[in-house]
């Protein structure tokens, strides 16, 4: 008769396991806790601070249409302390290992010092270009220095397209309208709300009520009129790239755009929602769309299945229900606008 023994030790690889799994899911659990609390907390800190400093100078507060947006100087500091310190540290490991050199088993120390040295010296020049970048503001154009790069003035009228920088901290991308970077701005620039307001009243809202260009032949687009709403139609640049054709909506509860071949297939039922491209969120949509229970559902109840919606923001009710003859007028008109191939003329001046 044979007895099999099971020795303590043979547990051990077990246990050994769980306890890397659950030091794995909890080192990653920091690192994404880190990654949502850090910005956060940076985002915070900064603008209570400048509301506080503007609550106790307003002088402090710049001019409406000359101001100077810059990168705070803890941010230019940060990178100068961190390249002097990796400078030092790779400068001497480099003469260590250097000096050593007969004695190492393999250049690895040697190439490491190294590039801790060239890492100290790119965090320097990094700090050296964001204490020089800064843009400046007049009532018609903006003074960009970037970087090393000179100086160079932009013309507002140059700035075709503005869309939100994706990153923690938030910020601005302008483009001119073959898609072009012309600059950008961090959230957390010194005077950046007010640079943002700035742009939003004379760039963005200048583009969203300018007048349509001309179409295909020549002449320009009639717009549509129907109860408690008008449109027109333009072209924009949305992303970065040519303009594109867009619907501009215009209702007592606010103005919108929607992509004119995202309108057309909603109007042609091959799409439950047209969503807006700027601000306020707003949606071309059906009572269908709305999932039961939903914000949309309550908002859209009582509209009829056959009916088109448009719900803006968060209001409790559509801003404009479209249903028996305005519909089929406003679908007609919205089917005849120019597309992309055919449309003529440039963005909006």
């Amino acid at each position: 008769m044979h007895t099999t023994s099971i020795r303590h030790g043979d547990g051990c690889p077990i246990l050994g396991g769980t306890t890397d799994m659950w030091t794995t899911f909890f080192s990653v659990s920091v690192a994404f806790l880190a990654a949502f609390l850090i910005p956060l907390t940076v985002s915070a800190t900064v603008r209570r601070n400048d509301r506080r400093r503007a609550e106790r100078d307003p002088i402090s507060r710049p001019d409406p249409t000359h101001m100077e947006v810059r990168f705070r100087t803890w941010q230019w500091v940060v990178w100068r302390v961190l390249g002097i310190a990796f400078v030092l540290v790779g400068a001497l490991l480099s003469l260590v290992s250097i000096a050593g050199a007969g004695e190492l088993d393999s250049p690895a120390p040697t190439i490491a010092a190294i590039a801790i040295l060239l890492a100290g010296c790119g965090a320097l020049l990094l700090a050296s270009a964001l204490r020089r970048g800064r843009i400046v503001t007049s009532p018609d154009a903006l003074t960009v220095r970037r970087g090393f790069r000179q100086e160079r003035t932009i013309p507002l009228t140059s700035i075709a397209a503005i869309r939100p920088l994706a990153n923690a901290y938030g910020g601005l991308d302008a483009r001119d309208a073959d898609g072009r970077r012309l600059f950008t701005v961090m959230g957390l620039a010194r005077g950046y709300d007010e640079f943002e307001q700035f742009l939003a009243e004379r760039v963005v809202e200048p583009q969203h009520t300018a007048p349509a260009p001309t179409g295909p032949s020549g002449n320009s687009v009639p717009e549509w009129h129907g109860t408690g709403m008008s449109a027109d139609w333009t072209m924009l640049v949305v992303v970065r790239g040519r303009p594109q054709p867009v619907v501009r909506i215009r209702t007592a509860d606010g103005a919108l755009a929607l992509h004119l071949q995202d309108a057309q297939a909603v109007l042609r039922g091959k799409l439950a929602i047209a969503e807006s491209i700027w601000t306020p969120e707003a949606y071309l949509c059906s009572p269908a769309c709305a999932s039961p229970g939903s914000p949309a559902a309550t908002a859209l109840a009582g509209v009829p299945a056959n009916a088109l919606a448009l719900l803006v923001g968060d209001l409790p009710r559509p801003a404009v229900v479209l249903q028996g003859g305005e519909l089929e007028s406003f679908r007609g008109w919205v089917h005849g606008l120019p597309s992309t191939a055919d449309a003529a003329g440039g963005p909006p001046a």
